[in-house]
């Protein structure tokens, strides 16, 4: 039994697994942080960005767990990462929806 989720990914899946690993989590962290810091005043933009602080948070405390925990394929980090995603579409949609072109009247 290895001491971490790095490791472990290593050595199952090999450099090239462990580095589109470490691409998800990169992007899931980035999508959590560009949710992070959208500006308040568009309508539900402060609850969408205290949610993806919150899951932020939760994924930066994952991987710094993942240094000593052999978790790799329990359902944590993929939990987060897909409500990571989830906040970004939903931060996505609700931009194009109060998108000026559509305050005008025009069909999208």
């Amino acid at each position: 039994m290895v001491h971490s989720v790095y490791l472990e990914y290593a050595i199952d899946l090999g450099l090239p697994g462990l580095i589109l690993y470490l691409l998800l989590f990169v992007g899931s962290v980035r999508s959590a942080s560009r949710v992070a810091r959208l500006p308040w005043d568009r309508p539900g933009a402060r609850d969408l960005s205290i949610l993806a602080n919150g899951i932020r948070t939760s994924l930066l405390a994952f991987a710094t767990a993942a240094f000593f925990s052999p978790v790799a394929y329990h359902f944590h980090f993929y939990y987060f990462a897909g409500l990571a995603l989830a906040v970004r579409v939903i931060a996505e949609g609700r931009a194009s929806a109060t998108s000026p072109e559509q305050a005008e009247g025009d069909p999208a």
